[in-house]
């Protein structure tokens, strides 16, 4: 059959370039498969021996320095059996699971040795510089046989635990309290190549609102991170944020929750309100005081912080408390002691209050209280007397 001499080079410049693009496929596999190759790092090799240090304990050490937190680590282990046990080996318990125990075979007899492989995962946000571990080798449930314990220990690398990570900075205008700059404290653990002078600091909008120092305690890698906010700066109604601190070097980033707000003027006093029986009747009532407090003066201002003023139709006091979940009204009595000070009767029918609890909750009393141009919301707990 006669074929077109241009149909036959067509089509063989279709089959060479699919051979060629078949090609540059594995080459490009071959070049990603490598990069992986060269990210992971080899296993570790080593050799430790479990001993006989009494009676019935045997016990064996490991201990493999530069292990760097938030990373998994292979060893390769070879273990010998020094005691006159045979051990088991299939039924391993690590600490907090933070160790996988892969033995190559079930059982170790006496005098003999075998490769365990282990994979040990230091956790991102530990806090301390050495990490200890523990593996636990037993035999099966219900089998009689020797127990072995061996205890991995390194000192980490690239350590950085920041502690808390969440922190509330409360402010206050009440008179008394005449702090206009809040200051927390952020404790800070680290090892090489995380070095303090190497954090940046950014985050929402909060961080703006803060200053932000760093203090070296020395060479025992423990800093603080001094974290600070003018009153002025600290919305009445409160703000919240995250702050991110990085190390410039490793790029590893922690992250702390940061609360700001101004406290509140009312208080109800005491916060836990324990509710009585009432004599003659089959109510129960609670009392305590609602105060509100002074604005800050001048501390050398004596008259200023001892003057009350009176009361007027501007300072009325309104206010709602509820009981429980399901929010069950209580009845409120308010009776004025001064400008500043309201006492209050709270009463409830027992009957309801199965209504307002449940078997996994505590009860709470929710206020909404309103005085003069100050309002605030609350919580205090309640203390109910026990029932047949």
């Amino acid at each position: 059959m006669w074929v077109p001499h241009r149909l036959i080079l067509l089509v063989s410049c279709r089959l060479w370039l699919s051979i060629l693009a078949f090609a540059i496929c594995l080459r490009s596999d071959a070049i990603v498969s490598a990069d992986n190759k060269t990210n992971t790092p080899p296993p570790q090799k080593v050799s430790v021996a479990i001993r006989a240090k009494s009676p019935f304990v045997n016990v064996g050490m490991l201990q493999i320095d530069g292990l760097e937190t938030g990373k998994d680590h292979v060893v390769q282990m070879m273990l010998a059996n020094e005691t006159s046990e045979t051990l088991n080996l299939e039924n391993s318990v690590a600490t907090y699971n933070l160790i996988k125990v892969k033995p190559t075979q079930p059982t170790l007899a006496a005098g003999q040795s075998c490769r365990v492989d282990l994979v040990l995962q230091p956790q991102a946000n530990f806090s301390k510089h050495v990490w200890e571990q523990s593996i636990e080798f037993r035999p099966p449930r219900g089998v009689r046989g020797a127990s072995a314990t061996l205890t991995v220990s390194s000192k980490l690398k690239g350590l950085f635990s920041v502690s808390p990570d969440s922190v509330l900075l409360i402010a206050s205008t009440l008179k008394g309290e005449s702090e206009t700059r809040f200051t927390k404290v952020l404790d800070v653990t680290f090892s090489p190549p995380v070095d303090p002078k190497n954090f940046r600091f950014s985050g929402s909008e909060i961080v703006n609102l803060l200053d932000i120092g760093v203090t070296n305690r020395g060479s025992g890698g423990q800093a603080e991170i001094e974290v600070a906010a003018e009153l002025a700066y600290i919305p009445t109604e409160g703000v919240h944020g995250d702050l991110e601190i990085t190390d410039t070097v490793t790029n590893k980033v922690r992250v702390v929750h940061i609360t700001m707000v101004q406290r509140a003027r009312i208080r109800v006093f005491p916060s836990k309100l324990v509710f009585r029986p009432l004599a003659n009747s089959d109510r129960w009532v609670a009392s305590g005081m609602l105060i509100r407090e002074q604005p800050n003066a001048d501390k050398d201002d004596d008259i200023a912080t001892t003057t009350t003023e009176p009361a007027n139709v501007s300072d009325a006091v309104f206010c709602t408390a509820s009981l429980g979940e399901r929010a069950v009204k209580l009845k409120t009595e308010l009776t004025e002691v001064s400008s500043n000070v309201q006492r209050f009767r709270l009463t409830i029918d027992p009957a309801k209050l199965d209504e307002s609890s449940n078997a996994t909750t505590k009860p709470s009393v929710m206020w909404d209280i309103h005085w003069g141009k100050d309002r605030v919301s609350d919580k205090s707990v309640a203390i109910v007397p026990s029932r047949p």
